[in-house]
């Protein structure tokens, strides 16, 4: 069997193993929504702005520049910390400074992402240094730890409509002195 022979059938293959997958010219022409999907670019965009909520320096346009990022109907995950935030008003609330901080100086980075047409999984990385306040840790002791969150965007308008977060937030406990056993 010649080679162009086998591509052929190995495309066939493809083609019915997997029906609707492909993007035709005639399903483009006919509903231009196929072009709407997240492009590489918007997609770490969108990834680095969701991270810029919780830095140290948060929002600069403050509760304004949050409704840049989410939806007013968020749902945002993260049972670390508590209940789930269901709307940007709570995680606006969620996110405010708290008084006594156990670690400052805090920025999350992008380590790397993955994503769909609507879907982002990105993999962060925290790094922090602790107060020396909550915290056996002396302060100043650097601090780092990696999670994933998971954003679906909604292609109408670009904004994050559900957040689900896991973060090895014990590691950070860890660091800050606290060593029992769970």
């Amino acid at each position: 069997m010649r080679s162009s022979a086998i591509i052929t059938a190995a495309l066939a293959a493809l083609a019915t193993a997997a029906p609707n997958k492909w993007i035709h010219v005639s399903d483009v022409e006919a509903d231009d929504s196929a072009y709407d999907c997240l492009c590489e670019d918007e997609a770490w965009d969108i990834a680095r702005r969701w991270l810029a909520i919780f830095d140290q320096e948060g929002l600069e346009g403050g509760k304004d520049e949050l409704a840049t990022i989410v939806a007013e109907d968020l749902a945002s995950y993260d049972e670390t910390f508590g209940e789930p935030t269901l709307t940007l008003d709570e995680l606006w609330t969620a996110i405010q400074p708290l008084a006594n901080p156990t670690t400052e100086d805090v920025s999350y980075d992008v380590n790397f992402l993955l994503h769909t047409c609507d879907q982002i999984a990105v993999n962060w990385r925290y790094t922090a240094v602790t107060t020396g306040y909550n915290s056996t840790a002396p302060k100043g002791t650097p601090v780092e730890l990696t999670g994933t969150d998971i954003l679906r965007i909604d292609l109408e308008d670009r904004l994050i409509t559900n957040a689900t977060s896991n973060g090895d937030w014990i590691l950070q406990s860890r660091l800050l002195g606290n060593v029992a056993l769970l």
